[in-house]
């Protein structure tokens, strides 16, 4: 992804404070820039999954991704992947 959409320029776009310091779930216009970035590489690379840090960033692209013709279930968290792994590469015996 481009560097302007991803580390200290998007962290952490979607948990987005109220004045009183409260957490409104409303994405700002970080998510925008995300997905048109995902879109780049889902096109130029092949990519089929976003992994998320944060829950509240897995919530809310959960429900931005789709009307951008991604399906919701293509953002996965950071959590998922590694016990996807183990799950994957267990010993049975």
């Amino acid at each position: 992804m481009a560097p302007e959409t991803t580390h200290e320029q998007t962290f952490c776009w979607a948990a987005v404070e109220d004045s009183d310091g409260r957490f409104t779930g409303a994405p700002s216009e970080g998510g925008v820039t995300a997905v048109t970035a995902l879109k780049q590489v889902v096109d130029n690379h092949g990519v089929t999954h976003m992994a998320a840090i944060c829950a509240i960033c897995k919530s809310q692209f959960s429900k931005v991704l789709p009307p951008y013709g991604f399906d919701m279930d293509m953002i996965v968290s950071v959590h998922q992947l590694v016990g996807m792994h183990w799950y994957l590469t267990r010993r049975t015996d």
